[in-house]
């Protein structure tokens, strides 16, 4: 059976028209809407090549994340294309970049040429980064970054490691001071609780900003703060915190 290939589009009519054309040349379609899913998608399965419509995806934020995330070949289809855009997409991890046709036929041409000239250089090494999901987020250890659909969650330094305290500790309460430890180092004798409550307000409007939500934290008066376990279920775990 042939793999199938990843689709990143959010426009259903051109996918579903596309996707038509190449059932034709034996080769089925997965598709997904935003580049977050497509990332966990690629962590997860094997794919033929990802195409991507430049024209429904804000992709370049994530393009080198998912570059990373698997060997597999990344097309980028435009009905815009631009010299400009396409030395960015190839710079950021693209393996092609080239203007849409409404022809079916010739978008699956260009494809297939990528994936014969990928195949005759052959595979690049794989070494798969950490990448983390809970709820909406995307998390990227390695190089500090929160993606959320098609979009990286502009967070400072002290906002990413609290953040990822929490979420290495999703559904345990961490008291101010491992929080205060954890982001400050050795100096947070000279934080306040107010320090921390500030960086946690910006932390929460930054994610309900981008995942519409209500910023995920939670606050228990006097304690510390808690992100919680993924969908909301308990966590299993609910000793000392990871350190």
């Amino acid at each position: 059976m042939n793999l199938p290939m990843l689709v990143i589009d959010s426009d259903l009519d051109v996918s579903r028209r596309e996707q038509a054309g190449w059932m034709q040349n034996g080769i089925p379609t997965v598709r997904v809407d935003t580049m977050c899913e497509g990332v966990k998608r690629l962590g997860a399965e094997s794919f033929l090549f990802t195409a991507i419509n430049a024209d429904t995806i804000h992709y370049l934020p994530m393009l080198k994340i998912m570059d990373e995330v698997s060997p597999t070949p990344i097309l980028i289809i435009t009905s815009a294309f631009t010299v400009y855009d396409q030395v960015e997409a190839l710079h950021h991890g693209a393996d092609a970049y080239v203007p849409f046709s409404r022809q079916v036929d010739e978008n699956i041409m260009l494809a297939l040429a990528l994936i014969n000239r990928y195949n005759a250089r052959g595979k690049r090494p794989y070494h798969p980064p950490r990448t983390e999901s809970y709820e909406k987020l995307l998390f990227s250890p390695g190089s500090s970054q929160v993606f959320c659909g098609n979009e990286e969650i502009p967070l400072t330094e002290k906002e990413f490691n609290i953040l990822m305290y929490l979420f290495e500790n999703r559904g345990i309460v961490l008291t101010y001071n491992q929080i205060f430890h954890r982001a400050w180092g050795n100096g947070y004798g000279d934080a306040s609780h107010g320090t921390l409550w500030n960086h946690i307000i910006r932390i929460r409007k930054k994610l309900a900003r981008f995942t519409g939500g209500d910023g995920y934290i939670e606050n228990l008066r006097n304690v510390g703060y808690k992100l919680p376990a993924y969908n909301g279920k308990q966590a299993s775990r609910d000793s000392a915190a990871v350190s």
